[in-house]
């Protein structure tokens, strides 16, 4: 099946502000691949996209754009599965609206390594991405980069939750898969998931995405951690059942380095602990003696244990 626009973007918006000007300026720079742009938001937020891409001079036969209108209370999951449920592109791509491409050609290096390897069989292909904000910006979640070569690798080998933006997708893939209501840690569970249907994973060592960071502030509520954990106990679940200690080890550094500063979080977050993770001494004990955690000494996984536990 021949598409005009192979590749379907996704982008979510909750407020247009400068950071939403810079990112529809390095999506309409793209080159090299038909595209096709969903933009999912509220009435008065797609008039504003609609009023910028007016002035605004970008090639129109590469691009097919679509508004989807929203409701302000609808969450960010419930906007990128609409996204996903009216895409026509043989490939899904998605971007926040403060974020932007690294370049000019990010997707279309993404879209062109499905087709200049020799697996037939992939269904996802990723790149790089660098975080960006005020006091730094370093390269994030930078793949081979040693031998800067293209490298095919099972995702239980690869073992990486982080990062869903800088994957291209092939939407048989994902179609079936849809973001939790979450109201944190959605992305990381769909990441694992598709990654995880998906088996193997192809990546490039090109930065494709930039992750805007500078900006952001979290408040975290009673709400949004009992979400956090139970995305976090999700991952570490099926991570331990498909034997990806790895991963396994990374949840549970996730809950021992979330900042809980509130008495209620400390009592949900221990009788979570218990209920989801069932650690108890002899567990442990098992978790040491396989080396699931040979980054780490014996006594950080006890001081980790007991800390909720006491």
């Amino acid at each position: 099946m021949h598409y005009i626009f192979p590749i379907s973007l996704i982008v979510p918006i909750g407020s247009v502000d400068s950071y939403t000007f810079e990112c529809l300026d390095s999506i309409f720079s793209q080159y090299g691949v038909g595209i096709e742009v969903i933009f999912i938001s509220s009435e008065s937020n797609l008039e504003k996209i609609k009023h910028f891409l007016s002035n605004f001079q970008y090639n129109k036969q590469l691009f097919k754009i679509v508004f989807c209108c929203s409701f302000d209370t609808e969450s960010v999951a419930t906007r990128r599965n609409r996204g996903i449920e009216i895409s026509t592109g043989e490939f899904i791509a998605f971007i926040d609206s403060d974020d932007f491409f690294y370049s000019r050609d990010s997707l279309y290096k993404l879209y062109k390594a499905f087709y200049l390897q020799h697996h037939t069989n992939i269904l996802v292909v990723g790149g790089s991405c660098v975080i960006k904000d005020h006091k730094r910006e370093e390269i994030l979640f930078r793949d081979d980069l040693i031998n800067n070569t293209t490298c095919y690798i099972s995702y239980k080998d690869y073992q990486n939750e982080s990062g869903f933006y800088r994957f291209l997708y092939k939407k048989d893939l994902i179609k079936n898969t849809c973001f939790k209501e979450l109201k944190r840690f959605q992305d990381s569970v769909f990441m694992f998931d598709v990654l995880l249907k998906a088996n193997n994973i192809f990546l490039i060592p090109d930065i494709v995405y930039v992750y805007r960071k500078e900006h952001k502030t979290y408040l975290w509520t009673l709400d949004s951690y009992k979400d956090h954990l139970k995305g976090v106990c999700y991952i570490y679940d099926k991570a331990y059942s498909n034997k990806m200690y790895s991963l396994v080890r990374k949840m549970l550094l996730n809950v021992y380095n979330t900042r809980i500063k509130r008495k209620p979080l400390k009592r949900y977050l221990k009788k979570r602990y218990i209920e989801y993770f069932e650690f108890n001494i002899y567990v442990a004990k098992k978790i040491c003696n396989r080396k699931i955690f040979f980054l780490y000494p014996k006594e950080l996984i006890f001081a980790m244990i007991n800390l909720f536990l006491r």
